[in-house]
């Protein structure tokens, strides 16, 4: 398996990660997962897959998955390095060490973890900062997927006119309100706002998603494999970052002309 990913599939990835960093959007995303039997580390040490995904508005779908042994920031930026786009993820720090690129956070994210902050009591919705949160999640959502079918230069503009003012009065509300300590919502308005300028940048362009959607569907693959994913192998775990790439989707991304 390891000969052959290595003579078939890595000059394909190589033609796909070539092919990826001249676009303008990028997704990325990671998950964690064990490597049996890699030299010199327990099995039990915590690894990370990472993934890159073009924009789901792209004709061809590339998604690459990297192996790497640790979470650092250093992983995605040499990856990155030459990318000067649009990087859509969510907030873990390690995507500040990407420096040539322009961040966009993930509107799911910050929705889901007020759903998380949700009172269990249904009758406490009224009232609840969470509830009134997860509305205005909604209701951006509702605005943006009437947008759907729009060219992006339409899109660009109806979401200054219909999209924007949901931001604006979503932000201008959770600034007022008196959060702290260390519950769930306490987390996720800090997360709201701490991604406040990323959370917007999806404003510039009529390409860019609100969330980073398409590249968690993909880690998925990764993930769902096991206890997040353990991989049985004495081979370089690279490869399974090749075999990955190759394989998910294989038909989907490939282009006439390479």
């Amino acid at each position: 398996m390891g000969i052959a990913a290595q003579q078939w599939g890595l000059p394909i990835v190589q033609k796909m990660y070539k092919r990826l960093l001249v676009l303008n959007i990028i997704h990325g995303d990671e998950t964690t997962v064990q490597v049996l039997h890699e030299e010199g580390r327990k099995p039990t040490t915590v690894s990370r897959m990472w993934v890159y995904a073009n924009g789901k508005m792209n004709d061809h779908s590339i998604i690459i998955f990297e192996y790497q042994p640790t979470k650092g920031g250093e992983h995605p930026a040499a990856f990155l390095k030459d990318f000067h786009g649009y990087l859509i993820c969510d907030g873990y720090d390690a995507y500040n060490a990407v420096t040539g690129a322009k961040r966009c956070g993930c509107w799911t994210h910050t929705r889901r973890y007020f759903v998380e902050a949700l009172p269990k009591d249904k009758s406490a919705y009224d009232t609840s900062v969470a509830a009134k949160a997860v509305e205005f999640c909604n209701r951006i959502y509702h605005e943006e997927g009437l947008l759907a079918e729009l060219t992006p230069e339409e899109r660009y503009e109806q979401r200054l006119v219909k999209v924007k003012p949901l931001l604006d009065a979503f932000f201008a509300w959770l600034e007022e309100q008196c959060i702290s300590g260390k519950r769930k919502l306490a987390k996720a308005a800090n997360y709201a706002l701490n991604e406040k300028k990323y959370l917007c940048t999806f404003l510039e362009d009529g390409n860019i998603p609100i969330d980073n959607n398409r590249a968690e569907n993909a880690i998925k693959s990764v993930a769902g494999t096991g206890c997040s994913a353990i991989l049985p192998t004495e081979q370089n775990p690279v490869l399974y970052g090749i075999l990955f790439s190759r394989l998910l989707r294989q038909t989907d991304w490939m282009p006439k002309n390479i």
